[in-house]
């Protein structure tokens, strides 16, 4: 058995979508300490508009890239990683020192599935020919896999090709990033665990929050300009409803990972709630509210692969309202 199948997935626990801090996420939760400093933040959401391109919305934790000033980090940018010859043996070099490597690759060489995709993969062990990695199998599970040293030189070398063609879906400045394991010994956990879920409430910008900030592999200014507005916390929803808007009013694609990943906060907030209420009433209201975030997810799910409009205007209606009962059932909670 690997080091692979030892580390946590969170959240990627229940659904099968991209969320750009699962992977190296597992790799700290799987130090001392961890747990306790993940179990400590991870409150805040924020939203936005690209700015090359207004019609999309990003949505994500502000504590995203949080894990790079948890974990030692190191980013291999594109001039070196085009000098690489042999991914695989590079994989494993750094492996051997402790290192766990996420690297760029076109996954479709990897999970055989049509369609090229340029995705990044955990590698966090090997036995033999064989290196094992976190990350989506051929059936979009995410989840421990296996590849052979040929496969994971094939995909790097085709990733590689596809960024080469015309410029590639972004312009990547690193290929991999390595994560070191800590020397420090664990620190304390946050202990601002109610001022967090208050000011997600309140929809507070975190004190010197940049949201161009922790994107390793391009750089975010391209499309986020510094005037973009942000929302945050319970204020995201009204930009989320502006997604599903134009999706159902004129036609535009539906970004499912977004709320994928809003389902999966409200499951990371109810257990941050628990911790800081026992009131019966503030948690069911709140599971409640989690139910019907993943009730949506679902028919955002099934429109997208089904190809078919399965989502209402009462359904943005609903998700626009949550915001405000959300805001009351988190004050609550804080007291």
């Amino acid at each position: 058995m690997t080091v692979a199948h030892t580390l946590p997935y969170v959240v990627q626990r229940h659904y099968n979508a991209y969320a750009y801090l699962a992977l190296p996420l597992c790799a700290a939760l799987a130090e001392p300490g961890g747990a306790d400093w993940f179990d400590s933040g991870f409150v805040q959401l924020h939203a936005y508009r690209l700015t090359t391109r207004p019609e999309e919305v990003h949505l994500d934790l502000v504590d995203a890239f949080a894990y790079q000033r948890f974990l030692p980090t190191e980013t291999v940018p594109a001039a070196a990683a085009r000098a690489i010859t042999d991914a695989a043996g590079f994989v494993r070099e750094h492996l051997a020192v402790g290192r766990r490597v996420v690297l760029f690759t076109e996954d479709s060489a990897l999970t055989g599935q049509p369609g090229a995709r340029f995705r990044e993969y955990l590698f966090v062990g090997h036995a033999g020919d064989r290196l094992t990695a976190v990350g989506f199998d051929a059936r979009r599970r995410f989840t421990t896999v296996e590849f052979t040293a040929e496969q994971v030189r094939d995909a790097f070398r085709a990733g590689l090709r596809l960024q080469e063609q015309a410029g590639g879906p972004v312009p990547v400045t690193a290929y991999a990033q390595l994560l070191s394991a800590r020397a420090e010994p664990p620190r304390p956990p946050r202990a601002d665990l109610a001022a967090q879920v208050t000011a997600y409430a309140l929809g507070t910008a975190p004190p010197g929050f940049d949201p161009r900030q922790g994107w390793w592999w391009f750089d975010r200014a391209l499309d986020l300009s510094p005037g973009t507005a942000v929302s945050y916390g319970t204020d995201v929803y009204a930009l989320l409803g502006e997604h599903l808007r134009g999706h159902l009013d004129a036609g535009l694609p539906l970004n499912y990972p977004m709320f994928h990943l809003l389902a999966e906060h409200k499951r990371l907030l109810l257990a941050r709630l628990s911790r800081l209420t026992a009131d019966p009433g503030v948690l069911a209201g709140y599971r409640a509210l989690a139910g019907e975030v993943d009730l949506l997810r679902m028919k955002i799910m099934l429109s997208r692969e089904r190809r078919k409009v399965l989502l209402t205007g009462p359904d943005v209606d609903g998700l626009v309202g949550l915001g405000p009962r959300e805001r009351e059932l988190v004050l609550a909670a804080v007291g």
